[in-house]
This record gives C-alpha cells, sequence and structure tokens, in this order.
C-alpha cells in the first residue's frame, strides 16, 4: 500500500500492545496519556464489502480511526497549505491484528474502503457535524488513490463530491473566519 514515511504532518500512528490467548483478543485502543485531544463522541460503523466512504476534510475535529473486524483501507491527504506535507496523499490498511489506532489532525482529508465486511471505531474531538465536513472526489485526478477496491459501493454524497482543490478552498475559508 503505502510507505508509512509518505504519511501528512501530524498523523500519528499508534501501536498498541495486543494480548491474545485460547480465549480470544484484547488490545487498549486509547490511552488518555498519548491523545492528542479529548473524544467528545464514539461511533460504530459497518460497511460493506466494496464500499468506499468518500474523501473528507474537517476543520475543527480530530479523529482516532481503529479497525475491529475485517479490513480498513484508509486514504489520507494534506489539505493544509501552510503544511510541509500539502497535497502528500497515501493508502494503507488497518486490520485489527495489527493493533493499530490512527490520529488524524484537522485538514488531513480521509476516505476509507473496505474489501471485506468491517467494523471500524471513531473517536471524535467534538460531535459530528455537516458543517465541519466538506467534500472531494475520492477519484479526483489531483490526487492517486490506490484504494485496492472493485465495483465501488459509493453515497450519493459521494458520488456528486466536488473537486479536491474546491474543498481545500472551502478548508481554508472555514478556518479564516
Amino acid at each position: 500500500m503505502t510507505d508509512m514515511s509518505s504519511l501528512p504532518d501530524g498523523v500519528i500512528i499508534f501501536e498498541n500492545q495486543r494480548f491474545s490467548d485460547e480465549r480470544g483478543w484484547l488490545h487498549a485502543g486509547y490511552q488518555a496519556s498519548e491523545c492528542r485531544t479529548e473524544f467528545q463522541q464514539l461511533t460504530i460503523s459497518e460497511s460493506k464489502a466494496n464500499t468506499l466512504r468518500g474523501m473528507h476534510v474537517h476543520y475543527m475535529r480530530h479523529d482516532y480511526v481503529m479497525a475491529v473486524t475485517g479490513e480498513l483501507i484508509l486514504g489520507l491527504v494534506d489539505m493544509r497549505p501552510e503544511s510541509k506535507t500539502f497535497r502528500h496523499n497515501c493508502c494503507f490498511s488497518l486490520i485489527p491484528e495489527n493493533a493499530q489506532t490512527i490520529y488524524i489532525p484537522p485538514g488531513v482529508g480521509h476516505g476509507f474502503a473496505f474489501r471485506v465486511d468491517t467494523l471500524y471505531l471513531t473517536g471524535l474531538s467534538v460531535p459530528w457535524s455537516p458543517e465541519d465536513e466538506f467534500l472531494f472526489r475520492y477519484d479526483d485526478p489531483a490526487l492517486e488513490f490506490d484504494w485496492s477496491v472493485k465495483e465501488l459501493i459509493l453515497s450519493e454524497k459521494d458520488k456528486n463530491a466536488g473537486r479536491f482543490d474546491d474543498a481545500v478552498d472551502q478548508y481554508l475559508n472555514a478556518i479564516r473566519d
């Protein structure tokens, strides 16, 4: 998928310790001492195989994401013009066996694709709000995402999402206000 050194600036991969035995496994996906912000909302989502939950960026919200079952392909792109990694993008896979949690700061666009049925958990620093979500195309020619999923299942809003550059402008206008 990608070299982890190509992550947008500020994205953090937490490598959690996993404990397994004949009963199953557990890992601590959240440690308050390691987190950049507190959670205000915790969501669990289910996505069917071949689903793509399209690209969006937040200007207020920090996200923590981890796969609970299945496989989550995470696409990331830096949308902060002042960042040294502006426009850097990558895709990589999250699976429960790797016991990873990903921190995504405001200004880093992200989306999710699924090759298999998947449950995933997202911690949000502020409750979800449509005013804090600017959409753009998962297949925008300005980006080079390898989603590794065929015959995508998309929502209407993802099918009709705008261009990456327009979402960058929306993000910049939001942080200036």
